[in-house]
């Protein structure tokens, strides 16, 4: 699935081993998406989308493709496959309007294979409360991949941000996580990048600490 480079959000990795002279070197398989933005149908005009016949249009990616992939990625490695998601999940199609009151983009990424995703700054575009409701309704519907964010600022002063902040306190959304497959553990988090600070209006009073610190 064609992707826009990743520019304004990251998921930073580090591995820890057993940390001990004989070990062997070990390998994992990492998987990448980002800025999915409610393409469940993929990239191309819906009037080309023929999916009862194959190869016959030009549409690309799309949530059965990549749940496709990640299946045989998985079926055909031996070593542990982790598949991370870059935010910006929602916000694109028309399907973000169902979003609110089910959560089900979140949902659907966790039966596709989406081990972890972290929050982009469209996904602020629902306000806090919003995207509070967001979450909140997908853990009512199913389960959900784990969410992570780690320069979220709450506000002090305000309760407009309240209901998301309470998801940061219950460790439903996470400051870090770990996720161990074969017995290797890998430690993420996310961070809303410098460029993606300077455009969610729509996150207000919450604010973010510069990724750098």
């Amino acid at each position: 699935m064609k992707m826009k480079p990743l520019s304004i959000l990251k998921i930073v990795l580090f591995l820890t081993f057993p940390l001990t002279l004989s070990a062997a070197p070990k390998k994992i398989t990492i998987l990448h998406t980002n800025d999915l933005h409610s393409h469940l149908l993929g990239f191309s005009p819906t009037i080309d989308y023929s999916p009862q016949t194959l190869n016959d249009d030009k549409t690309m990616g799309g949530y059965s493709r990549i749940a496709t992939f990640v299946k045989n990625i998985r079926k055909n490695t031996d070593n542990p496959v982790f598949y991370l998601d870059g935010g910006d999940f929602s916000m694109g199609t028309p399907f973000h309007l169902g979003i609110m009151d089910t959560g089900f983009e979140l949902n659907i990424m966790k039966a596709i294979g989406v081990d972890a995703t972290t929050l982009g700054n469209h996904e602020f575009d629902f306000r806090p409360k919003g995207l509070a409701k967001i979450v909140l309704s997908a853990i009512k519907n199913g389960e959900i991949p784990v969410l992570t964010n780690s320069n979220i600022k709450f506000s002090q002063k305000s309760d407009a941000d309240d209901t998301l902040e309470e998801l940061f306190k219950d460790g439903t959304i996470k400051n870090y996580s770990i996720l161990e497959k074969q017995g290797i553990r890998i430690g993420i988090y996310g961070i809303i990048g410098k460029d993606a600070i300077k455009v969610p209006p729509n996150s207000k009073p919450i604010e973010y600490q510069d990724p750098k610190k």
